[in-house]
């Protein structure tokens, strides 16, 4: 019966302790070993031991493989993801993609189809080289006193960035200004004027009217008859 797997990649196989049955066992053991080999390549494989599920190592200089992996592969793209980035090698034969995740806890893995997987070991020491001329250029925590030359460079830009809110401090003064001297016009058209300044309103007198003769009444009338006769 022939082996499933491919000689290449059957030497990169983990070997699990055989009391080892517990799946967070197996994980902790598999992250002590990666780590105390550290870019070491190795090999996962289903329960079965019939098909390879990815092929990892540890390194703590992610960024310079990153750089290498993106110096390397050419047709490739790059995304965020929770923990770390996601690269993903577009390839042009029938073979599929390969996917390589590089997460911040240092950890690297190659995901894909088996034929796939099967180029990562060739070129695996092309990668290692060219990691190599990066990690030299990998920015590093250090003291603050080694540190001073990118803190005062920072302290530069933030000046500039302040120095480039003024205009619009200067508007929003202005502004307030403005409203201010709006609020003190405002406060004296309230306030009650003095009596000096208030204006004299002329008093409109009601225009005499004509009183209207009253009617002769019955006995005036009967004597200027009797006047008449």
């Amino acid at each position: 019966m022939s082996d499933p797997i491919k000689t290449s990649l059957r030497q990169l196989l983990i070997s699990y302790p055989a009391g080892l049955r517990n799946k967070q066992d197996k994980k902790e053991y598999k992250d002590k070993l990666l780590r105390n080999n550290p870019e070491s390549l190795r090999a996962d494989a289903t329960r079965d031991g019939t098909k390879i599920t990815d092929l990892l190592f540890y390194t703590e200089h992610t960024e310079s493989w990153l750089r290498a992996l993106t110096t390397h592969y050419t047709h490739h793209t790059t995304r965020d993801i929770q923990y770390g980035r996601q690269m993903t090698i577009r390839a042009d034969d029938g073979d599929g993609n390969l996917t390589v995740n590089i997460y911040k806890s240092g950890m690297i893995m190659f995901q894909g189809s088996e034929a796939r997987l099967r180029s990562v070991p060739d070129d695996f020491n092309t990668l290692k080289t060219l990691r190599g001329t990066y990690t030299g250029t990998e920015r590093k925590p250090g003291t603050v006193q080694e540190r001073q030359p990118e803190i005062g460079s920072l302290r530069t830009e933030l000046n500039e960035a302040r120095e480039d809110l003024h205009p619009g401090d200067q508007t929003m003064s202005n502004l307030t200004e403005q409203l201010q001297s709006l609020q003190v016009v405002k406060e004296g058209l309230q306030s009650p004027q003095p009596a000096n300044l208030q204006p004299e309103i002329p008093s409109i007198q009601p225009e005499p009217q004509h009183q209207q003769p009253e009617p002769p009444s019955c006995s005036q009338i009967h004597q200027d008859l009797s006047e008449d006769q």
